[in-house]
């Protein structure tokens, strides 16, 4: 039986300690992000309300082109920062060359 921590601490010390280990797997509906930690074998569920991106410019529907990086390159995308106290994380592209802001509404983590 695993357990599950609705907390988003788990996921922020995972990123403080081992960020490089830290990968996108999926989104699950209706847009919750799934990662993977290799090092702690957690994974960090992260329901977002909002998706945005304005790097290297501003597009209309950042949920879309995330999906499609995940889907298409999931390796080259990485979180680039997560602060729970701000209910936020975001998250770049090398494929793309984009960043991505995400609106967090809840954390959960699971082993």
């Amino acid at each position: 039986m695993s357990s599950i921590y609705k907390s988003g601490a788990f996921a922020q010390q995972c990123f403080a300690a081992h960020r490089e280990t830290l990968s996108f797997r999926k989104i699950g509906p209706p847009s919750d992000v799934i990662m993977d930690c290799s090092s702690c074998e957690m994974e960090h569920s992260l329901s977002v309300l909002e998706f945005s991106s304005t790097l290297p410019q501003p597009i209309e529907n950042a949920f879309d082109h995330f999906n499609n990086c995940i889907s298409q390159h999931a390796r080259a995308l990485r979180v680039s920062a997560m602060d729970i106290s701000k209910d936020f994380a975001a998250a770049r592209c090398s494929e793309c060359n984009r960043s991505f802001d995400l609106e967090i509404g809840a954390f959960q983590s699971s082993r």
